[in-house]
């Protein structure tokens, strides 16, 4: 069994996961498009770090003893 925090990191990890793939299918909409620049280069920006801290995560994860991570 692992232990609490692995737990907390894998909760964590699957939360992440959701919600970057919904901003991956905004990014990819009209209503992405319609905003202005300085907004998609902020919302992409956002995704390349939800993207790097989930592999992070998930490498602590892996080696805290958790599922292997899914990058």
């Amino acid at each position: 069994m692992a232990e609490p925090f692995v737990n907390r990191m894998v909760e964590e990890y699957r939360e992440l996961s959701e919600r970057l793939k919904k901003l991956v299918v905004f990014t990819k909409t009209d209503k992405f498009a319609e905003l202005d620049k300085e907004q998609c280069d902020l919302l992409l920006e956002q995704k390349d770090a939800m993207s790097r801290y989930k592999k992070v995560l998930g490498k602590r994860i892996e080696t805290n003893g958790g599922f292997p991570a899914e990058n």
